[in-house]
């Protein structure tokens, strides 16, 4: 059956110390997925050059009408058909509230009960290299909040968005106001009713890298109507290792956060924060989970014959999504007992249906094979599918995007095969690829977001973003051939259609394989890594090769 997957990107180029965004329109097949056909954009031509290298953040929220990207560098407002509304570089888009500093770490989502979407982003006084500056009354470290004054905003200027800045230099807790050395990183948002709660790891720019965790709650109905931020409450909380807010539809009381523990055990920590507002309160529970993991000292990923290493910066939960009281959440781990000590990806649901106290594990999955996969993101629909992005990269595959899903009457702790997003194209070539990427509910139709991270040439990340309808997705089906080679040599066959991978791997032998194309010959070979198979993979994105195709097939 085939369904709705469209997708779109753009490549993210970090050379030395400068960054350069290129883009352009492209239609392509989606790779080992059977999907209608994608509409693949990579946007309008250079944007802009910037003085350091910006780690992927690759994030994007929904609207009714809209998508909303921010990547640690731009924000991009879009139509879900790929028209450009807006861009903008990210302290441009933050304009006067921003000042002279810089602005990285963003986060943003669309609440569905408001109709608003939130981008928040860490405001800094110094630069990656330079000294940082211990005074924050010569140098400002801000919270920079935007909110859309509407469910449908048309530009990324003050007459859509209502913009905020808010110091991170002050700790407002128990009704008193204190000075604090802190900075702001890796956000998330959480939202009720009432409040929006901004969650944050505060490094100590005096004592850096030491860290705390704080929650910064505003009332929602002042941010929607533009007015002042005059009072807010902080929370610190006291976290083995950052937790993560969860996505929900914002009509709760709580905000609910998830992380992991430092132990090796695969145990999961819950917080609910209550009456945000007024006098928060902050409950923690541990909820047990089988087996082990481990979230630190993770090797650096192969990737594409060894040529670079892939390190992904994230190893802690990124974005949860909440939905009927259930709690989903993904990361990054290794387990113990895999000696290669492969990055993995674990995700997991909890069920809040009688409190966060009683919360349990409902299930607990793994993207687990002989690559290594990591910084995931999750979305779940309306009706319990879920689906997950993440990165793949192992010594015979740059670094790739790839999407995984699940419906909700599939058996527990299991996903669907994986389907690849977009390949890597080279070598990384960099020490640090990214924090985490993006996937969102659509708030109109049931479909879900994802935004995936690949390596699009040498120190060139890329982002592609895909639309799925989990409800009538499924993966592809290995071709077939027909008929199937019966000796070892060469073999000539008629192609039933869809992958060949799955195909090449099933044949007794070492097998390659060319495709007779207007007079000429492709060929292909499962286990040559990418740019060995770059003409072919241009023809046939995915390895996906039309039905009746004739195959040359050398099997050895």
């Amino acid at each position: 059956m085939r369904a709705s997957f469209f997708t779109w990107g753009w490549p993210l180029v970090a050379l030395g110390v400068v960054s350069v965004v290129a883009l352009t329109l492209v239609g392509v097949r989606v790779a080992q997925a059977q999907t209608s056909d994608a509409v693949v954009w990579e946007g309008p031509g250079t944007v802009s050059a910037h003085t350091y290298v910006h780690t992927s953040m690759a994030n994007v929220a929904a609207g009714p009408e809209h998508l909303l990207l921010v990547d640690n560098l731009y924000v991009t407002l879009r139509t879900k058909t790929g028209a450009t509304v807006a861009t903008s570089d990210l302290v441009q888009f933050f304009g006067d509230v921003a000042g002279d500093q810089a602005a990285s770490y963003d986060r943003a989502i669309y609440d569905p009960a408001s109709e608003r979407f939130f981008v928040v982003a860490a405001g800094r006084s110094f630069f990656t290299g330079e000294a940082q500056c211990g005074d924050p009354a010569t140098c400002p470290y801000d919270s920079f909040l935007a909110v859309s004054r509407t469910s449908t905003p048309r530009s990324l200027g003050a007459a859509d968005w209502y913009f905020y800045a808010l110091p991170d230099t002050e700790l407002r807790e128990a009704g008193t106001v204190a000075p604090v050395t802190t900075f702001a990183a890796f956000y998330t948002i959480g939202v009720t009713k009432d409040a929006v709660v901004l969650s944050s790891l505060m490094y100590d720019f005096v004592d850096f890298p030491r860290a705390s965790m704080r929650l910064r709650a505003l009332a929602k109905a002042d941010l929607i109507s533009g007015q002042p931020v005059l009072d807010w409450n902080d929370v610190i909380l006291d976290a083995d290792w950052p937790p993560a807010a969860a996505v929900s539809d914002g009509t709760g009381d709580s905000v609910y956060l998830v992380g992991n523990y430092l132990d090796r055990s695969c145990d999961l920590q819950l917080w609910e924060l209550r009456d945000p507002l007024t006098v928060p309160r902050v409950t923690s529970h541990r909820i047990s989970a089988a087996g082990a993991c481990s979230t630190s000292g993770l090797p650096v990923e192969p990737d594409g014959l060894l040529v670079s290493v892939v390190r992904p910066q994230s190893f802690f939960l990124n974005q949860p999504a909440l939905r009927d009281r259930r709690l989903w959440g993904a990361y990054t781990i290794a387990e113990p007992t895999d000696p290669d000590q492969r990055a993995r990806v674990r995700w997991f649901e909890l069920d809040l249906s009688s409190g966060a106290g009683s919360a349990r594990v409902v299930q607990d999955g793994r993207v687990a094979d002989e690559s290594w996969n990591f910084i995931p993101a999750i979305a779940v629909d309306d009706e319990r599918n879920m689906a997950l992005v993440f990165t793949r990269s192992s010594a015979v595959e740059y670094a790739s995007a790839y999407v995984a899903f699940r419906r909700a009457d599939d058996p527990p702790g299991t996903l669907r095969a994986p389907m690849l997003l977009e390949a890597g194209k080279a070598a990384w070539g960099h020490d640090r690829f990214g924090y985490y990427m993006g996937a969102a509910a659509d708030p109109v139709d049931g479909t879900v977001w994802v935004n995936g991270l690949y390596v699009e040439a040498f120190k060139t990340w890329g982002t592609r973003l895909a639309q799925l309808d989990l409800r009538r997705l499924e993966p592809a089906v290995a071709g077939s051939f027909s008929p199937a080679p019966t000796r070892v040599g060469v073999n000539f066959v008629v192609w039933s259609g869809g992958s060949i991978d799955e195909a090449l791997g099933s044949l007794p032998g070492s097998a390659a394989l060319w495709v007779l194309l207007d007079g000429r010959f492709l060929g292909y070979r499962a286990t040559a890594p990418a740019f060995a198979n770059a003409a072919f993979l241009a023809k046939f994105p995915g390895a996906v090769v039309p039905p009746g195709a004739v195959i040359v097939v050398v099997d050895r």
